[in-house]
Order: structure tokens, then C-alpha cells, then sequence
């Protein structure tokens, strides 16, 4: 690529050296060269310390933070402190136990430089287990109709309600950082729990999306996830209620939509009060 702007990839991290030494790897070893490598650790030790230091030795684009312990609001603030201090025109977050196709970031910006008004590049993404065996897809991960070809962001944002994430997770999209200001802070409101969907609608409303049909990263499946507990499970109920009511209020679901949506969330959710 002749223009090559610089990309972001930022890696917050909390307690997993093992599986964050095989995320870092997958960042090292990207084709496309002008990045930076931005860790933000959480931990309370110093064993993913001691990963980064082995790579920082030989790579020069890695910058690494110590939080001195957890940060906050499980894991929030510590990629929102990767996202201040990042400096690329694109960002692309990276899951310390995901893993990324080494052609993911050439591909993603080859394709937001090629078209006109992109804030948004995703792809299909494959599951891992702990020991980095591929799985079969669920539905959140199916490759959509409309691939390799720009979307309208309102269409995408429609889709979103009525299917789900499918667009996934942080590790999954390259974005432009000039549209955000905080990661997954929508209409006024931050979100936690679904902060990564809460930040796409946020890209969708500000520009189109392209989904490659590549698979370009890999999110790990394994029992030591902040979804697993029951607290954001409870979150993730509450916030996707929110996130429903705004996209009424806003036009992006019409009326019957929403209460065809508020019946199915009641009878779904009738212990949690929101």
C-alpha cells in the first residue's frame, strides 16, 4: 500500500499471560507494518508484565501501562485508558485472549481507503477454544447476505436489533477513531456491558460499513470470561433493553417492533427490574 496511515492496536489486558502472549503474537506478526501495540494491564501480578517485556525487547511499537490492579466497571476503563492514549487515524481493539489473522489489519484498511465514507470494517470471525482449536460457528457468527461491499449504517444498525451482535466483537472491527470519544459511550448514556454494540451503533450513525468474508480474527471460548459471570449476564439484559428503547425513540425500530420486543424481554427477564 502506497498511503499507510498508522493503526492502533490496543490490548487491554487482566490476568491471562498465556493467553495474552498468543494475542500480542498475533499483533507482532501483522503484515501491514505502521502500527502501535498500546497495553493497558489491569493484573494483579506481574506475569503479563513479564510476556511484554520478552516482546518489547525485540519490538518497538509496543508501549505498555501497569494499572496497579483493576481500573473499574469490569474492564471498561481500562480499554477507554488504551483509547486516550492511542495515537493511529484507525483503531482496533484486541481481546487479550482473541487472536488476529496476520493479514486482518492490511485487509481492514485496504478496504476503509477504498471506499468513500466507511467509519466501520468487520469480517467474519471464527471461535477458539483454550487450546486454540477452531469450532463450528454459532449464529452470532454466521457470514451475513452482503459481504465486501459498503452497507448503509441505518440498515446495519436494523439489522443489529433484529439479529444480534453479528457485526462482533471489539477484536473484530477496525474503525475510525476521529468518530469516537470515549468507547462505548452512546446517546449521552455509557455502557458497559455491551459496550462494544453501544460503539457500533455510535460508528453506524456517523458512516457506512463493509463486512470482508474473510475470517480475520479469532475470539476464544474458555470458562474464565466476564460474560460467564452472573452480574454482567444481568447487565447485558438491562443495557440491551436501553439500547432497544432508544433505537424507538430514535426511528431506527418502529413501534410494533419495540413491542414485539418488550414482550419477548419480559417473558425472558420477569426477575430483573429496569
Amino acid at each position: 500500500m502506497k498511503d499507510e496511515p498508522k493503526v492502533s492496536i490496543l490490548i487491554p489486558t487482566f490476568n491471562r499471560p498465556k493467553f495474552l502472549n498468543k494475542s500480542l503474537m498475533s499483533a507482532v506478526m501483522q503484515s501491514y507494518k505502521n502500527i502501535e501495540i498500546v497495553i493497558c494491564d489491569d493484573s494483579t501480578n506481574y506475569e503479563s508484565k513479564q510476556v511484554v517485556s520478552k516482546y518489547m525487547k525485540r519490538y518497538k511499537n509496543i508501549r505498555y501501562y501497569f494499572n496497579n490492579g483493576p481500573l473499574g466497571k469490569f474492564g471498561l476503563n481500562n480499554m477507554n485508558r488504551c483509547y486516550k492514549l492511542s495515537k493511529g487515524k484507525y483503531i482496533n481493539f484486541l481481546n487479550d485472549d482473541d487472536k488476529f489473522h496476520e493479514n486482518k489489519i492490511m485487509k481492514m484498511v485496504e478496504c476503509i481507503q477504498g471506499y468513500k465514507n466507511i467509519s466501520l470494517v468487520t469480517s467474519h470471525r471464527g471461535i477458539i477454544d483454550k487450546n486454540d482449536k477452531v469450532l463450528r460457528d454459532i449464529n452470532a457468527t454466521k457470514r451475513i447476505k452482503y459481504v465486501n461491499r459498503p452497507i448503509s449504517g441505518r440498515e446495519v444498525a436494523r439489522t443489529i436489533f433484529s439479529r444480534g451482535n453479528f457485526i462482533g466483537e471489539p477484536t473484530t472491527v477496525l474503525f475510525k477513531k476521529e468518530h469516537i470519544n470515549k468507547f462505548g459511550r452512546l446517546w449521552g448514556k455509557q455502557f458497559c456491558a455491551l459496550v462494544d454494540i453501544a460503539a457500533w451503533l455510535q460508528l453506524l450513525s456517523k458512516g457506512r460499513f463493509i463486512y470482508l468474508s474473510d475470517t480475520l480474527s479469532y475470539f476464544r471460548i474458555h470458562d474464565k470470561q466476564n460474560t460467564n459471570k452472573s452480574s454482567i449476564t444481568r447487565m447485558f439484559s438491562i443495557e440491551w433493553k436501553e439500547l432497544n428503547y432508544y433505537a424507538y425513540k430514535i426511528g431506527i425500530i418502529n413501534t410494533n417492533e419495540y413491542k414485539q420486543f418488550l414482550i419477548q424481554w419480559k417473558g425472558e427477564h420477569s426477575n430483573i427490574k429496569a
